[in-house]
Formats: C-alpha cells, structure tokens, sequence
C-alpha cells in the first residue's frame, strides 16, 4: 500500500510507515504542503494513494463528494506507539 501523508501529520510517520513494508509520501515533499483538501484528495485519487491523515475536515468532504472524487482516507488519531502498534497490525490496510 501507498500512503499519501498529510501535512497535519508529522514527517517522522513517513520513515515509521516505510519500516513497516509500506510506502508513503509526504504532501510537503511534492509541493502540496500548503494546499486546500480538495488538492491534496485530487493528487491521491490521480496517483492511487491512500490518504493519510488526521484533519476530520477530509472525512466531510468524502462524505459531501462523489467516492470517485476522494481517494481511500484513513484518518490518523493518537500518539505515534499507537500508530506503530496499527501499521504491524496491519490495521490501515
């Protein structure tokens, strides 16, 4: 799986994804840091990422839009042992 990492998230997740056989990228490294949901939810869908993030505002605009138009979104809450504890447990997946 491909996540695409939001910037509300911090960048230390992108190495801890990649040490559990996934692969990730960051928003910020591909010129999105700064851009609105519906640019960010555009760029995943094109490349065929999973969203990863912790703004609840990408779960509203999911749920207000076409499923075509938002990308497949997991929403990140908790402390970093947590999300260690999900990406061994292959919860995101």
């Amino acid at each position: 799986m491909h996540f695409l990492i939001d910037a509300d998230l911090p960048r230390s997740l992108k190495p801890l994804i990649e040490r559990y056989g996934h692969d990730a990228t960051d928003v910020r490294d591909v010129g999105l840091g700064g851009a609105k949901d519906p640019a960010i939810a555009a760029y995943a869908q094109s490349h065929n990422l999973s969203l990863m993030t912790g703004d609840f505002g990408f779960a509203e605009l999911k749920s207000s839009l076409s499923p075509f138009l938002v990308p497949d979104l997991r929403l990140l809450r908790g402390s970093r042992r947590q999300g260690a504890h999900c990406l061994r447990k292959g919860a995101f997946l």
